[in-house]
């Protein structure tokens, strides 16, 4: 019961809402339109991702990228959501427009 409380997390001032199927030990800014997040879990393992729009907004353009630089492309997407399958350890970077 205490992950699926967790398993969501609003970020104030942007106009969607983060879900995640593993646990996120960290999420800090790391600019105006840019966050860092941190998922613990051992390296084998994938996490589902997901950026969607907060009530009365749309989804701005989102990227997701490795802390060592590299794209990640969302297996799914609409025009509300974006679904990936991420690393479940180490930090990702999304930004938005």
């Amino acid at each position: 019961m205490i992950f699926a409380t967790r398993a969501f997390h609003h970020v104030g001032g942007t106009p969607f809402q983060l879900y995640c199927d593993h646990f996120v030990r960290a999420m800090e800014r790391a600019g105006e339109k840019a966050l860092m997040v941190t998922l613990d879990r051992g390296k084998i393992w994938k996490a589902k991702f997901r950026i969607s729009a907060t009530e009365r907004h749309k989804l701005t353009q989102c990227t997701v990228t490795t802390a060592g630089g590299g794209v990640l492309h969302p297996y799914a997407s609409s025009e509300d959501r974006l679904d990936y399958r991420v690393p479940a350890s180490g930090s990702l970077v999304l930004t938005w427009e």
